[in-house]
């Protein structure tokens, strides 16, 4: 616009709050109407969309490095709302909110969890009726560990079809694969620990799902997918729920 007024230059006046010019960079040609401050001599009015243009420039890498410092708060705070999704009590809420520094709204962030540190209580470990170990997630971080360092490629994957939560692991060979008695207890927890927390004690009770579940080796990571995110080569899906009896068996009265 301002190489535009330059060449209605003769026409401008200061007082004129618009003017019709052609513009010459369009191959159409069209009229177009520019907005001028009728305050403002003509010389002026056409310094002012250099100065615009000008001021545009230098903000173009500035606001780069805006974009990509807010996409990676994004992709902080998406990992942060995943791991909320399985945290199991308030020191693990705490900790999720500490990682986040002041994204949390606090001054300064704890020193960060290792990835060792957060998997050092190893999984959870259920037995199924029929005697098979199956061991279930406690955080995205663990989730992978369990998927892709301590399982074996004959153990049998599962995980609630479509939504975030915990991945669970059954002991398996090619010899002894798992009946369908321990595929459901499996299931069962793969519900239960996709669950909120709070949710657990009441909700819970009935809730049923989809579980996909495949052998280990066809399990991937896609690259730079988020902790606890993976791809099935191929799977097979189990409707299952919450049922009263086999979940106080598999938890054994105890806490879950």
């Amino acid at each position: 616009m301002g190489e535009l007024l330059k060449a209605e230059l003769p026409r401008l006046r200061k007082g004129m709050d618009r003017i019709e010019a052609i513009d010459y960079y369009d191959p159409a040609l069209p009229r177009i109407e520019i907005p001028l401050d009728p305050k403002r001599t003509p010389l002026e009015n056409i310094e002012r969309f250099f100065h615009r243009y000008r001021k545009a420039q230098r903000a173009v890498p500035i606001i780069g490095e805006r974009m990509a410092r807010v996409s990676g708060e994004i992709a902080d705070l998406e990992e942060a709302g995943r791991a909320l999704s399985g945290a199991e009590d308030e020191a693990a809420i705490a900790t999720i909110g500490g990682r986040l520094g002041p994204l949390a709204g606090r001054p300064h962030a704890p020193r960060p969890v290792s990835t060792e540190e957060e998997g050092a209580a190893g999984p959870r470990r259920f037995t199924s009726r029929d005697g098979s170990e199956i061991l279930v997630g406690r955080s995205s971080r663990e989730n992978d560990r369990l998927t892709f360092r301590l399982a074996r490629g004959n153990d049998v994957f599962l995980h609630v079809s479509g939504r975030p939560g915990a991945h669970v692991v059954v002991r398996a060979s090619k010899e002894r694969p798992p009946s369908l008695e321990t595929l459901l207890d499996a299931a069962c927890l793969a519900i239960y620990y996709s669950l909120p927390v709070r949710s657990r004690s009441e909700a819970a009770r009935g809730a049923t799902a989809d579980v996909d579940y495949v052998e280990v080796k066809h399990v991937r990571k896609p690259r730079g997918a988020a902790p606890g995110e993976v791809l099935l080569a191929r799977h097979k899906t189990l409707r299952a729920s919450l049922d009263e009896e086999r979940l106080g068996r598999l938890l054994g009265g105890g806490p879950p």
